[in-house]
């Protein structure tokens, strides 16, 4: 009997002294110091010595803690001289689900002027001062066809298992103001398969070189340290395949202009391995560190929209709080817009579709709907993204002129299943506040935001840009120019059939050279001339910067009498003409 218990003893002790090992390891590895310390070996900041040889080098890298990066310039380049960091090989781990991606530490004491990705680069291009960025990477990473980003059967593959470490260096101003390691992907969606010259995302990652980089090194403005970039090839073609590019900033930026929350972009001269790519976009991506940037904090739920792949895809955040939020949304049945307003951020919401309507953006359903966890009175609201379809709309047979492209339609269809569409759709259809609210928000952006000053200048801008980036087709900011004038008119005429607008009557306004007038709350010069539905009010009042006295409004060559102030409110049933009569006329100035 003693033999059979000691017997089970030793057979319980058997199975149980594993499983304790297998806990107090458990316990260890999630122990904050020993995080502190897997953190700490994976810095650039350990010297690269310290893991060159011997057995605590081995130890660390069989336990997964370090990995190299075994660079060989060569394989780029057989003139390069390098003199390069040292590296170590990572041994295969039989036991591991999927071959270890190689790692490199050893980026101490080497300078970003001294990093491959630099001196692959003519120095005569870094010397033009234009900004310019330039990744290194192995061409097995590249093109090997069972591990290679560019491989063609491996071009949808996505997740970190798909990330090859490169080096990148950022130019700008003739020097060298970024140069780390970083992990490399593919970016984007069907473009994978059909542009010649793909989209990519760097990662900033510890076990890579840098940590973090300061966002202003890429973008005009600061924040919070940036963690990842994504570089996007910026052209898209036509019909004729003629090459539109800087599209989406453009579009990002008049989106902005009317308070859409939009990523930040900057334009780049993109490098492989030393052979130009063409002129690319740097921009913000859609993750936690954004949203850290934007609100100080990353508790919301956070679903990336692109119905184009069948469904959205909730990516931090509970998902069922999306997907009751979509069902709710998609369900065919009349909603007030109180009702909605309960739920969605009716503002947000609006000024995205009237973003993607101005701009006739045809892969219009994409970028993030986020419901801040944080607050009790949170609303569910959207961050515009990829709006690099936009003014192309010449590429859909349905329309002669890309300015025709009947964007209403597209928005608020119910095919794709898009939250935003249903929500609009059934708002436009049912709920006549919600119509008088929504043609107030088109007058006001339209009068008073796209303003013919606005969009010269931003057009300008980017012909300038263009021809200091080398831009191939320059002349496509003139088919842009145009689709944006031509653009208003064709939104009147489609706002009658989907939000119940009146006909458009042009009201202008003038008044002495040293006056300013304030129209609809918003301020503008001595002469405005705006479009308004039927049955709408324009107010106006004269603003006195340099005297002047007031005496009456002429409205149609007929004399007015004006009320506090000199305002004048005008109910639009016609064309007008409103000027401001003043008995002593405020001196010229240049304000």
């Amino acid at each position: 009997m003693n033999r059979i218990r000691a017997g089970k003893s030793a057979i319980a002790a058997l199975v149980l002294l594993p499983a304790c090992v297998f806990a107090i390891g458990l316990c260890v590895e999630r122990w904050g110091v020993f995080s502190a310390l897997k953190e700490e070996v994976q810095t650039r900041d350990v010297p690269g010595w310290a893991f060159r040889s011997g057995k605590r080098a081995r130890i660390l890298v069989q336990l997964g803690l370090i990995g190299a990066f075994a660079f060989d310039p060569s394989e780029v380049d057989p003139a390069l001289n390098w003199r390069g960091a040292p590296r170590l090989r990572q041994p295969p781990n039989p036991l591991a689900r999927r071959p270890p991606r190689p790692l490199f530490f050893s980026l101490d004491h080497v300078r970003p002027e001294d990093l491959p990705s630099t001196t692959l680069v003519d120095r005569r291009e870094i010397e033009k001062g234009v900004p310019l960025l330039s990744i290194a990477v192995r061409k097995a990473d590249l093109y090997d066809p069972s591990t290679g980003l560019l491989a063609k059967s491996n071009l949808l593959k996505r997740g970190q298992a798909w990330e090859r470490p490169a080096f990148a260096s950022y130019m700008n101003g003739g020097k060298t103001v970024f140069g780390s390691g970083v992990g490399l992907r593919l970016h984007g969606g069907i473009t994978r398969l059909y542009s010649p010259n793909k989209s990519f995302r760097m990662y900033l990652r510890p076990q890579y070189g840098l940590h973090d980089v300061a966002r202003d090194i890429f973008f005009e403005e600061g924040g919070r340290p940036l963690r990842t970039v994504v570089l996007g090839n910026d052209v898209r073609l036509d019909r004729s395949d003629r090459r539109y590019q800087f599209v989406g900033s453009i579009a990002f930026e008049i989106a902005d202009r009317i308070g859409c929350l939009v990523p930040r972009t900057k334009p780049v001269r993109f490098f492989l391995n030393g052979e130009f790519q063409g002129v690319y976009v740097l921009s913000e991506h859609l993750d936690k560190h954004l949203l850290m940037d934007r609100y100080g904090h990353d508790r919301f739920v956070f679903a990336r929209c692109k119905p184009a792949q069948g469904k959205d895809l909730v990516k931090y955040g509970d998902p069922r709080e999306y997907q009751q939020f979509a069902t709710w949304a998609r369900s065919d049945r009349a909603r007030t817009m109180e009702e909605v307003s309960r739920r969605v951020d009716i503002e947000n919401l609006t000024l995205w579709c009237l973003s993607i309507l101005f701009c006739g953006t045809t892969d219009a359903d994409q970028g993030a709907a986020l419901l801040d966890q944080s607050r009790a009175d949170s609303r569910w609201f959207w961050i515009n993204w990829d709006m690099d379809l936009s003014f192309l709309s010449h590429l859909l047979k349905r329309v002669k002129h890309p300015w025709e492209f009947d964007a209403f339609a597209h928005v608020t269809s119910s095919r794709s299943g898009s939250v935003r569409g249903s929500i609009l759709r059934g708002l436009l259809r049912t709920s006549e506040p919600y119509r008088a609210y929504f043609r107030d928000r088109f007058v006001e952006v339209m009068n008073h935001k796209f303003t013919p000053d606005f969009l010269r200048d931003l057009l300008d801008r980017y012909r300038a840009l263009g021809a200091t980036f080398g831009v191939e087709q320059p002349d496509v900011f003139d088919d842009i120019q145009q689709f944006l004038e031509r653009r208003p008119a064709v939104l009147r005429q489609q706002m009658k059939a989907y939000a119940g607008a009146g006909d458009a009557f042009q009201i202008a306004i003038s008044g002495p050279s040293g006056v300013r007038f304030e129209v609809d709350g918003f301020p503008v010069g001595a002469s405005y001339s705006g479009w308004y539905f039927e049955g709408m009010d324009v107010r106006v009042r004269p603003v006195f910067l340099d005297g002047g006295a007031f005496s009456h409004w002429r409205v149609n060559g007929v004399d007015q009498s004006a009320g506090v102030g000199g305002t004048l409110i005008r109910r639009v049933t016609s064309d007008a003409t409103l000027e401001a009569v003043f008995v002593q006329p405020p001196a010229a100035s240049t304000r």
